[in-house]
Parts: structure tokens; sequence; C-alpha cells
């Protein structure tokens, strides 16, 4: 019998909230190069920033186990999406230093607020792998229309105050939209597995498996532009390599919604790894516009196609459902690792040992991510 959350109005207003989460570190560029551009800040002070933020986001997922299965789904939602609502407005009279703390990890904390839920939340449906599919494709779609929006009006004609209004009303569009979403459930049911031990290990595996994938594609990812430059891409195409990434991952996205759980988990995941190799293979060719846009197309489409994937493995395996909330915990850690150790690499010894140890990263954390689907699959205790 489908739960709630699997009904089409459920579904669509959960891949809001969860699109909604993900603007703070999709648009984060954008939003960095403003605070840079108008406040006259350091590359070292908006670091600061987005450390303030972090920590509150960190809090607020780490100590969603103790939580999530107790409080009322829509109103942790609806409380985070005002203080986002909040945060955001505030931001822009944020003039000293002092006052950062305060307003960032509040955002920080609200975006866990109604984040966590959402994950939880999509874990629980009949075909996790579809529902994270469609979240992450709705959270590209609304990144897209978003950052052309920032960069040729919104940004140009009012700065700081036009970004963090427009993230506001995000937030309120979403509190809107809240009330199909289940005000909470029981942990969808799924068959026993021989060994509690081997559960414990399919969890640790995955979460550590999110961070160091992240770790290796978000390095990537920070440094795209500086790479591009690097490997001789003509400027006219370099303005285009963000756009072409989020198209590309919302097609990842879309074909893991599309294909749901026909091909299992590992299948995908394999794939995906092979895609990232590839695309960093290509990315790595000197003086080559299509070999670098293509291999930036493969690495962006098999991140966001296996990371549906993976986020449905740990919501799977994660039988007490409380713990698939810590996903976004990994990849958090691992987004803020990743710019400074591939940062040191890149001033230490160049690119390309920097693609060499991105590449090396990602294919440790998918292995780890494929092992242990297949203990999940081999440790399920079929119905006699």
């Amino acid at each position: 019998m489908d739960k709630q959350i699997d009904k089409p109005k459920a579904l669509a207003a959960a891949s809001l909230i969860g699109a909604v989460g993900g603007l703070s570190f999709n648009l984060l560029p954008l939003i960095n190069s403003v605070w840079i551009a108008e406040r006259h800040l350091t590359e070292d002070q908006v670091g600061v920033i987005a450390s303030y933020s972090l920590a509150g986001f960190s809090l607020g997922i780490l100590s969603a186990p103790f939580w999530i299965r107790r409080v009322r789904w829509r109103r942790a939602i609806a409380a985070g999406l005002v203080a986002m609502v909040a945060a955001s407005l505030l931001t822009p009279f944020m003039l000293r230093p002092l006052d950062w703390p305060v307003v960032f990890v509040l955002s920080g904390t609200a975006s866990a607020l109604y984040y966590a839920p959402v994950v939880t939340a999509l874990g629980d449906a009949q075909d996790p792998d579809r529902a994270y599919g469609i979240m992450y494709a709705a959270q590209m779609a609304l990144a897209i229309v978003l950052s052309v929006v920032y960069a040729n009006w919104l940004i140009p004609t009012w700065g700081l105050f036009g970004a963090m209004f427009a993230l506001a009303a995000t937030g309120l569009v979403a509190l809107a939209a809240l009330s199909p979403i289940p005000d909470n459930s029981a942990p969808l049911s799924v068959p026993a597995m021989e060994e509690r031990s081997l559960a414990r290990f399919v969890l640790s595996a995955v979460l550590a498996g999110t961070l160091i994938v992240t770790l290796g594609a978000v390095g990537i990812w920070a440094f795209l532009e500086q790479l591009a430059m690097d490997r001789g891409v003509s400027s006219e195409l370099i303005g285009f390599l963000v756009t072409v990434s989020l198209i590309a991952s919302l097609i990842g996205s879309g074909a893991a919604a599309f294909l749901g759980d026909r091909w299992g988990k590992t299948t995908p995941l394999v794939i995906s790894l092979g895609m990232m190799l590839v695309g960093t293979f290509f990315m790595g060719l000197p003086q080559s516009n299509w070999a670098f846009t293509s291999g930036l197309i493969l690495m962006s489409y098999a991140w966001l196609f296996g990371l549906a994937y993976t986020t449905a493995l740990l919501a799977v395996s994660d039988i007490s459902g409380r713990f698939v909330s810590l996903s976004p915990a990994s990849f958090g850690l691992g987004a803020a690792i990743g710019p400074v150790f591939y940062g040191s690499v890149i001033t230490q010894q160049g690119y390309v040992p920097f693609l060499i140890y991105s590449a090396a990263t990602v294919t440790f954390g998918f292995v780890l991510v494929v092992i242990a689907s297949v203990t999940l699959s081999r440790a399920i205790v079929k119905p006699a």
C-alpha cells in the first residue's frame, strides 16, 4: 500500500522544499561574488561566513536521529522555513563581523530543520530511488532558473539585497506548498537482515562513501573555472561551464527518477563511477574545448545519478528510519573539506595531480558504497 509521500502532491511538495534547501549550495559562487564585490570582503571572510552556516547545518543534521521520528514534520519544516526567511531578510543588514555568527548559524540550523524531514520522508517512499531522483532533479532545475535570473538581472540590478530577498521568496513559496507533506510516519517495512551488525556496516559504509565521493567531486566543482583556464579552454566557453554542469546534473537526476529501482542499486552505482572516471580523464586533456566540456557533462551527470541511488541505499538499509537524515551531513562535510584539501594540492603540485587525486578519491568512495550495496542485497532474508 502506498504511503502519503508516494502521492503526487506530497512528492512534488517534498521535492520543492528539498530544491529550496539546495539553493544555498548551488548558488554559492554567485552569492560569494556579491559579498566580495559589494561588501569588499576577502576570500577568508567569505569562507568564515560559509563555515558559520555549515556549523549550524551540521548541528541540526547531526541531532536529527534523536528527533526526526518524534516531531511533527510539517511543524519542523514550517519552523525551519520561517527561520530561513528571517535570516535571509536580515543578512543584507549584517554589517559587522560580530553579527555574522548569529544570522548564519541560524540560517544553517534552519536549513537542517526543513531538509532533514524531507530526506527522511522521501526515504519512506515505496521507490526511494525514484523519489530522490525527482528531488535532486528539482534542485537542479530551480538552481538553473535562479542562476540565470541572479547573474543576468537580480545581482546586477539589486545586489546583495536582491539575492537574499529572492532566497526569502523561495522560502515563502515552499511554506505555502507544505500541506501535502506527511506529518510523520513509521519507516518503510523492509525484509529483516540476518545480522544487525551488517546493517550497521552498510549504514557506516554508505555515509563514509558519500563523504569521500563528495570530497573529490566538490573539489572539481570549487575550482572549475581555474581548471578550465589551466587546461586551455577558451574564455568564451568558461562562462557557460556552470550552466552546462547544472543541466547535466539535472539530466542525471532525472534519469535516476525515470529508472527507479529497475536496475537495482549496484549497477547504477558502477555506471556512475565509470562515467566519473572517464569524465575526469577527458577534463585533464590539454587544449581541447570539446574534451573538457564532454568530461564535465559526464561527471555532472554521473554525480547526481549516483547520488540518488546512494541516498536511497541509505534509506533502505536504515531499518529504524532515523539515520537517513544524516546523508546531508556526509555531503556537507565532504563539501567543506574538499575545496580546502584540493586547494592545497593545486598550490603545491598543480592541476594534473589534483585531477589524479580527485579520481582516486571518487573511486574509493564509490567502491565503499558498492560494497555496501552488495552486502545489503546478500544480507536480506528472503521470505519463505
